[in-house]
């Protein structure tokens, strides 16, 4: 049983690991500094392709959300009609 218990908490640690490789992880986020006027192209760049899009008045409002045993993340990010980005609307990490 034990070893079973071992091998899940790699295997969660390896998916982790692989993720953060490809972008969206919290830190992708901290990194990016003040977002303001940064295009959508720019932000997923730097971070992955948003999880979810829906109309704003205004513009769109873009979510990168990603969950794991090991903690996750939502950030949610408002942009205007050109696809720049207006700012934070939430973000939050466990």
């Amino acid at each position: 049983m034990l070893e079973i218990l071992i091998g899940a908490l790699i295997i969660c640690t390896l998916i982790g690991t692989v993720a953060s490789m490809f972008g969206g992880s919290p830190r992708s986020f901290q990194e990016l500094g003040d977002i303001t006027g940064m295009s959508l192209e720019e932000i997923s760049a730097k971070v992955g392709a948003p999880s979810s899009a829906s109309a704003m008045e205004g513009g769109m409002l873009y979510q990168w959300i990603s969950t794991s045993s090991l903690g996750g993340y939502h950030y949610a990010i408002a942009f205007d009609e050109t696809d720049h980005a207006i700012g934070y609307t939430h973000q939050h990490v466990s």
